[in-house]
């Protein structure tokens, strides 16, 4: 994808569009599919979005996570604790601004190889967001390409646009958040419940079925139901969200 800056690409009313769309998603899972067009329309090849929300004082955080990063370096990520390391992330943690990843950014020898890994997986240059949403609930959106060429102009083209798209990327999943987790969120049934209880315990569709006595077709059903109301397409996101709502 060639990476030109937003004023030049004329495509402004196109990305409007896409933000607009964003204000009228019901579930994680459609606003993804905005958010994967909004990225394009910058310009970018990656994009990634951690948003944590607390929907009541007395409620469980619910952490939603949008991405298509490359699987390895998702992966790896997690494994090696990379946020302790990650420059960017703590200059999120710290700061207001969108930063610009640039490995001047490093101070020492075990970030460079942060730097130098990261670009191994294609992530070779982009823009990092921290954004809060009206209560003060964190989360950080990042786009980013693969080209090693982009210059820093075409970046700091992109922080306007950049900085829009992720206050209505936050907003939006802030407001489904509260929808589905607040008073007026989804009921469940009895039999959902406790689906998804044993779900929680890491249970087995099959054995789900033999501790209910019910069929394996049941015990899907009315997993399937849960997820559907809390719009998040795997189990254990289903299980959050119910834990975030008080039903577990």
């Amino acid at each position: 994808m060639q990476q030109v800056s937003f004023t030049q690409r004329g495509t402004s009313s196109d990305l409007l569009v896409r933000l607009a769309r964003m204000e009228g998603c019901r579930a994680p899972g459609q606003l993804g599919e905005q958010l994967a067009a909004c990225v394009q329309e910058l310009g970018f090849h990656w994009y990634h979005y951690n948003g944590r929300f607390r929907p009541t004082p007395a409620s469980q955080t619910v952490e939603h996570v949008l991405s298509n990063y490359p699987a390895g370096w998702q992966r790896r990520y997690r494994e090696n604790g990379y946020d302790r390391v990650d420059p960017i992330w703590q200059h999120t943690l710290k700061r207001l601004t969108p930063v610009i990843w640039d490995r001047d950014l490093s101070e020492n020898d075990e970030q460079r190889r942060f730097f130098a890994e990261r670009e191994s997986h294609g992530l070779r240059c982009g823009i990092s967001f921290p954004i809060f949403s009206p209560s003060g609930d964190p989360g950080i959106f990042s786009i980013g390409s693969s080209d090693p060429d982009l210059s820093r102009d075409a970046l700091f083209g992109c922080i306007s646009p950049g900085t829009t798209t992720a206050q209505f990327l936050h907003d939006s999943m802030f407001r489904i958040t509260r929808e589905t987790t607040g008073p007026n969120g989804p009921s469940l049934t009895r039999r959902e419940v406790e689906c998804l209880r044993w779900v929680a315990k890491g249970k087995t569709t099959y054995e789900i079925s033999r501790i209910l006595e019910l069929s394996e077709h049941g015990v899907m059903h009315h997993v399937r139901n849960v997820m559907r109301k809390f719009g998040v397409s795997k189990r254990h996101h289903a299980v959050i969200m119910a834990l975030s709502c008080g039903f577990l």
